[in-house]
Parts: structure tokens; C-alpha cells; sequence
């Protein structure tokens, strides 16, 4: 349990180092209008909770299916 917790804590420590040294803007366009500068820390942790929520979303229907497919 003690390797455990040291391991996430270096694991926090190396994505606030890779966050901070990632803060350059970056301009970022929509579809009209004018860039917007966004740090591209934001940019990535945007991307990784997206990609968090889309694999969650696909285990969910995975196993739906699968225990729909059992019941039948």
C-alpha cells in the first residue's frame, strides 16, 4: 500500500511538471471569429478526459450488449 501511494504521488508530480512546462498559448480557431490563445495544457487535458470519457462509454456498451446477448 505505501509503494502504491508513492507511485501515484510521482505519477501527480510528473503531470504538474509536463502541465507546467506545456502553459505555452497556442490559438486555437473555431469555425468564425478570431483565434483564441489557450494554453496548451488545457488542450491535453481536454483531449485525455475526452478520450477517458469516450473508452468509458465503450466498455459500458460493450458489456450492455454482452448481458443483453446472455438473456437471450
Amino acid at each position: 500500500m505505501k509503494t502504491k501511494g508513492l507511485v501515484i504521488l510521482m505519477f501527480i508530480g510528473i503531470l504538474v511538471v509536463f502541465l507546467d512546462e506545456n502553459n505555452n498559448p497556442v490559438p486555437l480557431k473555431f469555425v468564425l471569429g478570431s483565434p483564441a490563445h489557450v494554453p496548451l495544457s488545457l488542450i491535453i487535458i481536454v483531449s485525455i478526459v475526452v478520450g477517458m470519457i469516450i473508452t468509458v462509454a465503450g466498455i459500458f456498451f460493450l458489456r450492455k450488449i454482452q448481458v443483453d446477448r446472455a438473456k437471450a
